[in-house]
């Protein structure tokens, strides 16, 4: 289920709307934007957006019924009782409203990028920002890093907020380019490059040149952060204009190194981070490699943006207190007689789906468990869909793994490379087909792993499993 679009009250009078639009707005005000006819509510301006399966201006009229005072549209409408403001491009006009939003609300914002583990790290962030920015920090849960969610994020940022945490993702060349110049980011977090988005992107290097914006844009006075374990994240690191850079990971020249990390099953693990204030150690509750690199970048964030040194006492109060776990995200849940489900439903590319198996196996090892593996297709690859979904499909295989589920298209190829290393495995191609096999293959104690792009479905699958629905 996509993440819901946060509703704001973002005031706007004629002045500031002719400045943002460019276009002549007759006089009035308005209190708040949306794209969403559904949710207007009175006052509000309504921005007609067009994407492949919608078109905003068909339904600008129950926009104005709900109480719309204005609407911005590419295309002439019929009478509607209010101004229409006319644009060349409504989804441009959304992020440069979002932009005056956010010039004008004048706090320091924090850009997070990257291949994967972006949204985990965005909301440990927001966690840890707490520390620096008490009661302060505006953020919004989920995924919201496109140019609709981007624009929607800076737009709900009240006059209290002093510190913005957002997500900024990409599927074609230019889109963080120009999320960056909506977000004027005082600081960006770089997680990993990695293929991902292959259809819009085309290769590896086409990631590294996309995701490598989230630096460049970069003015000299921010902050650049990045996983410095990835040779291609650590490289847009050197070439970043900022003037304060700082690395995170587990090599031995990360300004944040992660020097051990004992595992404590479903719980998380422990580590121990060194950085130039000296060693830290902290419970973090995220799971696998990758949990604790988003817990160490968070980290490194937070002193960097002022909090110099922080006391392990607070650390552990908010990683503690902090919901990081979300449905979809590596989130684990315990099952009858004794097993872990591990639901990362949401989304799923070769880097993630790789960390997410490693996840699993450690934890399975940690329990003395069998480990049984759902794992779907892997989606927008383009060209490198199937020799993608091979290589890794090669490399679960040698997991450990007792059992392998695939789900969906090119996931035959994990199932091929299970059964060549004789592994047990089964295909389907839909996720309400697979789930009767998930269920006939799990015993009392397992852990299983749910993984898959979002469009696969395999969240029926989990649900099918917390439900305890037989086959």
């Amino acid at each position: 289920m996509a993440t819901p679009i946060p509703s704001n009250q973002a005031r706007f009078s004629a002045e500031e709307l002719r400045m943002a639009l460019g276009t002549p707005v007759p006089e009035l005000a308005v209190c708040g934007v949306s794209t969403d006819s559904r949710s207007v509510r009175a006052g509000q301006l309504f921005v007609a957006l067009r994407g492949e399966r919608f078109d905003g201006h068909e339904h600008a009229a129950q926009a104005v019924a709900k109480g719309a005072v204005a609407v911005v549209a590419e295309a002439a409408l019929p009478t509607l009782g209010v101004p229409v403001l006319r644009v060349p491009d409504t989804l441009s006009a959304l992020g440069s409203l979002a932009l005056a939003h956010r010039r004008r609300w004048g706090g320091r914002v924090v850009a997070i990028g990257g291949s994967a583990g972006k949204t985990t790290t965005t909301r440990t962030c927001a966690a840890l920002a707490e520390l620096v920015a008490p009661g302060a920090v505006g953020w919004q849960p989920g995924n919201l890093n496109n140019r609709v969610g981007v624009p929607s994020v800076l737009l709900a940022l009240e006059p209290e907020a002093r510190l913005a945490i957002v997500e900024v993702g990409t599927n074609q060349r230019g889109e963080i380019a120009e999320l960056m110049r909506i977000c004027e980011a005082d600081a960006a977090l770089l997680t990993l490059v990695e293929l991902e988005h292959t259809e819009g992107l085309a290769d590896l290097d086409g990631v590294e040149a996309e995701e490598g914006e989230l630096l460049r844009a970069l003015p000299r006075r921010a902050l650049a952060l990045a996983n410095a374990d990835d040779e291609r994240a650590a490289r847009q690191l050197r070439r970043s204009a900022a003037s304060r850079r700082v690395s995170y990971g587990h090599t031995a020249s990360a300004d944040y190194r992660i020097v051990s990390r004992a595992v404590l099953g479903a719980q998380g693990a422990e580590l121990c981070v060194r950085r130039s204030a000296g060693e830290l150690r902290l419970r973090t509750p995220l799971l696998g490699r990758a949990g604790a690199l988003a817990t160490t970048a968070a980290l490194a964030l937070v002193e960097a943006l002022g909090a110099a040194s922080l006391p392990e006492p607070s650390l552990q109060e908010r990683l503690d207190q902090a919901a990081l776990n979300e449905p979809g995200r590596l989130s684990p849940h315990p099952l009858p007689g004794g097993g872990l489900l591990l639901d990362d439903s949401y989304n799923s590319n070769p880097a993630s789906a790789l960390a997410s198996v490693e996840a699993a196996a450690e934890l399975a090892r940690a329990r003395g468990s069998r480990l049984v593996l759902v794992l779907g297709e892997m989606r927008e690859l383009g060209r490198l869909a199937e020799p993608e979904h091979r290589r890794v499909g090669e490399l679960v295989a040698e997991s450990g793994a007792q059992v392998l589920i695939g789900v969906g298209g090119h996931a035959r190829a994990f199932v091929d490379a299970a059964e060549r290393a004789g592994l047990a495995a089964h295909f389907s191609e839909l996720a309400a087909e697979a789930a009767p096999s998930v269920q006939q293959a799990l015993r009392p104690g397992d852990v299983v792993l749910v993984k898959a792009s979002r469009g696969v479905k395999t969240d029926q699958i989990v649900q099918r499993l917390l439900d305890g629905t037989t086959a």
